[in-house]
């Protein structure tokens, strides 16, 4: 590193400190040749670099921020060992590619890295070396289908077989009970999938040992105090509805987070989406939410706590 920067440093030798072409137009500094090839190596590996080598690079006005703003500039090149790197490295956290364009992983836009790479292969219309490196860390990294089907196709598995240990959870990775509901919708429009996605899908029916089905989230001694939470249900004639079925139809949507068009038939009709609204309204569910329950009903209560948090965020 020393040689480099004395190259920066030096005058004449194509660069000087705190002199960033194109800075003052909200672009990322740019230093000329040589130097500049050096500083835009520094900038690729600035996460591996000692304390003190960030110090020498901040005298030059190559800081954290000024490194961030070079990574997210949309028109910057990235070399394929640079983003390969990152990919070798999202494989082994998480243990997969399926990323969206706007990811972004320690700092490295990998997403929008594998969307030009997909793009390239497609383009050349067969499987280029780099394509295969990427196969090779996961072969669905560029598939036909949506990348955020083949995201939840990867949560379900993790979910039935178990996270490996050396793998972790990815940033918005969906919970048990969502995707639990999402391969349910999945197998119920089989028939409208591509034949690859159908394939998968098979595999994940196979693991889960059949198409998952709803099951009860409250257990008997909590309905016991919850059901006196509750508002008096109204009856505008016909058949009355079940005071327990309708908050478990409010909990399964909380929990799995999917549509009211999708409630499962046994919680009775989408309708109920207004009786969700009244007890939101009326606080009834936040009372839920506090209220002290056996130890066997945690997890949707706290599912519905973070529900309620995301919804009074959005809202």
């Amino acid at each position: 590193m020393a040689d480099g920067l004395a190259a920066c440093l030096v005058p004449g030798a194509g660069a000087c400190p705190r002199r960033w072409a194109g800075a003052r137009r909200g672009q990322p500094w740019r230093a000329a040749a040589p130097a500049g090839a050096w500083l835009r190596h520094q900038i690729a590996r600035y996460r591996h670099l000692h304390d003190d080598q960030r110090r020498l690079l901040g005298e030059l006005g190559l800081t954290e921020d000024e490194v961030d703003r070079s990574n997210g500039w949309p028109r910057r090149r990235r070399p394929a060992a640079e983003g390969l790197e990152a990919a070798r490295a999202h494989a082994a956290r998480h243990g997969h590619l399926a990323l969206s364009a706007p990811a972004v992983f320690d700092g490295f836009p990998l997403g929008a890295w594998l969307a030009s790479q997909r793009t390239r292969q497609r383009r050349t219309g067969h499987l280029t070396r780099l394509g295969r490196t990427l196969t090779g860390l996961d072969a669905w990294w560029d598939p036909p289908w949506p990348l955020a089907w083949q995201r939840m196709w990867w949560t379900c598995r993790h979910h039935h077989c178990g996270l490996p240990e050396h793998l972790r959870w990815w940033p918005g990775a969906a919970g048990a009970d969502h995707a639990g509901a999402w391969l349910h919708q999945q197998q119920a429009r089989r028939l409208l999938l591509q034949p690859g996605q159908r394939d998968l899908l098979d595999e994940l029916t196979a693991l889960a040992g059949g198409a998952p089905g709803w099951r009860p989230r409250i257990s008997d001694s909590a309905w016991q105090t919850l059901h006196l939470r509750l508002p008096p249900l109204a009856h505008h004639g016909g058949r009355r509805r079940d005071e327990r079925q309708v908050l478990e139809a409010i909990l399964h949507i909380a929990c799995t987070q999917q549509p009211w068009a999708g409630l499962p038939q046994v919680l009775g009709p989408a309708e109920t989406s207004r009786r969700y609204h009244r007890c939101h309204t009326d606080g009834t569910l936040t009372r839920i939410s506090h209220a002290r329950r056996p130890e066997t009903d945690a997890r949707w209560q706290q599912q519905l706590t973070d529900h309620l948090a995301s919804f009074n965020e959005s809202g």
